[in-house]
């Protein structure tokens, strides 16, 4: 009899029960085609339908279910809860599906009897010969047969689980432990409810000295299959972290502010095998053979250290290095308990004493930090006075790390620390290298987390992250865009879904740049394309000015420049006052961007001294402010994608425009911190009323008012010249003259201003009629050359508005259908009307002929 066949329909019957429990259901039978004294059984509910035979039928004539117990050179044997045999019977179909299971429950026994039934196999199922020598490979360590065997079978069935199992089992038994557990997750995330899994996964993590985890997976396999040999395990493991829990509450010995540089992972060599020979060589030196590793952070200061770890490891170093550790200080360690003046120094001195007995390397990561910059030196907490006597005599060989500004500002003030030290400088990767260590990322996850990025996606990640995030460095940008990317990814997928799409990665670079947009997608596309026709809908009387500012933020914004650093656009609005240029500037940010936060608008009259250029980039060290959010470069850096508004740029101190020279060449300004500020997502405006005289008339009165004027471009243009440096004009990348405004536009800006006045009264189901002359007496009031348009919105509040106000006061308001404006002795009139005089179409009709005309 086969005990296995056995314990898997035993187990079937208890799942039914514990589903019936859970879900209420019953069983159904459907009667076999080739015999109807017997049926299968399902079992049903609303959400669940399971075929549970073969391993349970149904006998019509007894009425009662029977379980397969046995494999017989005739077939499957079924019998009853008595144990009588009752019937014999084998088909193809379960043929497959017995044999399935068997093999992934290893049932060799199984296995063979179904072997002899050769006519019910499929040419994709392997033979008992074939699946025998296979795992007989195993047993005896054969490994390269049996993991090509593996491999082969499984890539005939995907359906044969135990096959991965066994793979991670041969990696195991012959100390592969790192590709051992990278095939076990793989199989315990897919196949969760096989014990062998999380037991291997257990077993590697004892072997790798990681008992937290191992301690971790023996629960889970106890918690599936309950095994004394399990529990023995388990009880083992809680002894022994108990012990090395009370270890660790000892007293403190040198070694626990040590921390092992030893990275189990492999690091790649991308582009540093130079400046890893550099390292070697200097550690192998006979004198000054400490070595500074100077950089940005985020450049790579920490891997090439880990790649000299990992060759030291591999016995891949000259014979000087070979019985060499590297050891990182745990500076925070050192300093914890010192109370009082000179207990960190005898800690320290204490650590040094006992690390020169040590064959080990020291490394110091971000030294300048060890360093009691701002005070004199020598005094207390200064770990680097104390190291120095250590380096003079050769006694402790050290490894630093620290950044060009950390250099400049405390270690490079030593000289007598810094000439037992020999420099490496590390620049930053180039886009394809920082590709390549993207794509080994990327192949790590596919092989864990069976997760796919193209490498189109990765060139994407890579260009983002040079082009917008500029106060990092490659690789470092592009790794943090990649997991953020994959982090959204696993949030958002869904069960089907494995490879990461596009549109994840422009939803992080927008959370990182603060952005409701980071790349040009089709949203933005379309908002590019309708650009002229939505700004002229807000700003009325300046289609050529509108024009020229469309195709020139058109043409930067989709990337079609010739000096892809500058700013996305830098323009020149002049013209009269209250024409529109303030509101051009406001009606663009909000196209673009959605909302008036990504203006900054800084007043230039409030500039007409030199020495306010702090408040641009904020107040040098010492000074009142130093730490103040300044109006420009913090806000920049808040947000990188902006409108910057220079209202009135010619009230500015002529000399305090020279630090806008650099910004509108290069892009980039560096604020009183030293930090360098992206300007190249930024587009300028800058508003002038110059030459505004040139407008004027000898004549006054309302018939000259709207008479066109005759001033050219270039009378407007040398009245520039005259005031702006040729340097500062040759930087700006377009001059847009805005003109007086026409009666018809003057008449328009008025009916866009009473756009919100018409929606509240049509809430109220009231309408807005506004009598021709009214037009005329408003623009009469509310117009002029000299002043513009700003006057007209107190004229329609006074005259307009307030008196439909006092109206609404009054009783019959509520019963008013319409609200019509007319003029009587040059005053507009504002009565209410019970019934509609106009339909609605109408009314809309008649204002927009009359705007038109």
């Amino acid at each position: 009899e086969s005990e296995l066949l056995k314990i898997y329909s035993f187990w079937i019957l208890n799942f039914v029960k514990n589903l019936n429990e859970i879900f209420f259901g019953g069983f159904s039978f459907e009667k076999l085609e080739d015999n109807n004294d017997y049926s299968e059984v399902f079992f049903n509910n609303f959400d669940l339908g399971i075929n549970l035979s073969p391993y349970l039928l149904y006998d019509n004539k007894k009425r009662e279910l029977i379980y397969l117990n046995d494999i017989s050179e005739k077939g499957f044997n079924y019998v009853n809860k008595d144990g009588d045999l009752n019937f014999i019977y084998i088909n193809k179909k379960y043929f497959d599906l017995v044999l399935e299971n068997s093999i992934n429950m290893l049932a060799l026994k199984d296995i063979e009897k179904l072997d002899k039934f050769k006519d019910y196999r499929s040419d994709e199922t392997p033979n008992y010969v074939y699946l025998k020598n296979m795992v007989t490979n195993f047993a005896f360590k054969i490994f390269s047969e049996a993991e090509d065997s593996v491999k082969e079978i499984g890539n005939i069935k995907s359906k044969y689980p135990i096959f991965i199992y066994l793979l991670a089992y041969a990696k195991f038994l012959r100390d592969d432990y790192n590709d051992a557990l990278r095939i076990i997750t793989f199989f315990v995330n897919h196949y969760p409810s096989y014990s062998s899994g999380y037991e291997l996964l257990a077993e590697i993590y004892y072997k790798l000295k990681n008992y937290e985890n191992a301690l971790k997976y023996f629960e889970l396999t106890y918690n599936i299959y309950k095994s004394d040999k399990i529990k023995a395990k388990i009880n083992n493991l809680k002894t022994l972290l108990k012990e090395k829990k009370e270890n660790s509450t000892k007293k403190k010995s040198y070694n626990e502010e040590l921390m092992d540089f030893n990275d189990e992972t492999d690091v790649p060599i991308i582009a540093r095998e130079n400046e890893l020979n550099q390292l070697v060589e200097i550690l192998i030196s006979n004198s000054r053979n400490n070595a500074l590793i100077i950089g940005d952070s985020g450049i790579g200061k920490t891997t090439l250290i880990k790649l000299l770890s990992k060759k030291i490891s591999n016995g891949e170093v000259p014979d000087e290095l070979k019985n060499k550790k590297l050891k990182e200080l745990n500076f925070v360690a050192l300093l914890t308990g010192s109370k009082y003046r000179g207990q960190f120094e005898e800690k320290a001195l204490k650590f040094l004493v006992e690390f020169s007995k040590s064959n080990d390397i020291l490394v110091l990561e971000n030294i300048h930090l060890m360093s009691s910059s701002g005070s004199s030196r020598g005094t207390s907490l200064d770990f680097l006075t104390i190291l120095r006597e250590f380096l003079k005599d050769n006694s402790v060989q050290v490894i630093a790390t620290t950044t060009y500004e950390e250099l400049k500002n405390t270690i490079e003030k030593d000289n007598y620390l810094t000439s037992f030290f020999q420099k490496i400088i590390i620049m930053e990767l180039g886009k394809e290298e920082s590709e390549k260590i993207l794509k080994l990322k990327v192949k790590n996850l596919y092989e864990n987390e069976n997760i796919y990025v193209s490498d189109d996606l990765i060139a994407n990640m890579v260009d983002n992250a040079k082009r917008y995030i500029r106060e990092k460095r490659l690789p470092d940008s592009a790794i943090m865009i990649y997991e953020r990317s994959v982090a959204k990814f696993k949030m958002k997928r869904r069960s089907d879904e494995y490879t990461l799409y596009e549109e994840i990665v422009r939803d992080v670079m927008g959370d990182l740049l603060n952005t409701s947009i980071s790349n040009i997608s089709i949203s933005f596309k379309n908002k590019l394309l309708n650009l002229e026709e939505n700004l002229n809908k807000s700003i009325v009387g300046q289609s050529d000015a509108i024009k020229r500012l469309s195709s020139s933020v058109i043409t930067a914004k989709m990337e079609f420049y010739t000096k892809p650093s500058r700013p996305d656009g830098i323009f020149l609005f002049i013209g009269p006052t209250g024409v529109g240029k303030t509101e051009t500037a406001i009606a663009l940010t909000r196209l673009l961007y959605g909302s008036d936060d990504y203006l900054i608008r800084i007043d230039m009259s409030e500039y007409m001294e030199k020495f306010t250029y702090s408040r641009f980039i904020g107040s040098a060290p010492g000074y009142v402010g130093y730490n103040d959010t300044n109006q420009l470069t913090d806000k920049v850096r808040q947000n990188p994608f902006s409108i910057i508004l220079l209202d009135e740029i010619e009230k500015a101190d002529h000399e305090l425009l020279n630090i806008f020279l650099q910004i509108f060449d290069a892009g980039r300004l560096t604020d009183a911190k030293g930090n360098t500020v992206d300007f190249s997502n930024t587009t300028f405006i800058l508003t002038s009323n110059i030459g505004t005289s040139l407008f004027s008339y000898t004549k006054m009165g309302y018939e000259t008012e709207f008479k066109e004027n005759y001033v050219s471009d270039s009378m407007l243009v040398k009245n520039l010249k005259r005031h702006f440096t040729p340097e500062f004009l040759n930087r700006i990348d377009d001059i847009i003259i805005f003109k007086h405004l026409s009666k018809e536009s003057i008449k328009k800006i008025i009916d866009l201003q009473l756009i919100e006045v018409r929606n509240k009264l049509n809430r109220e189901n009231k309408s807005l009629i506004l009598k021709s002359e009214v037009f005329d007496l408003i623009v009469e009031k509310g117009y002029s050359k000299e002043y513009g348009a700003r006057n007209l919105s107190r004229i329609i509040t006074r005259e307009l508005l307030e008196k439909i106000a006092v109206l609404s006061l009054s009783r019959e308001w509520e019963r008013y259908k319409e609200i019509v404006c007319f003029v009587e002795d040059k005053k507009i009139v504002v009565k209410g009307n019970y019934e509609e005089t106009y339909l609605q179409s109408d009314i809309n009709k008649e204002i927009q002929d009359y705007i038109i005309k």
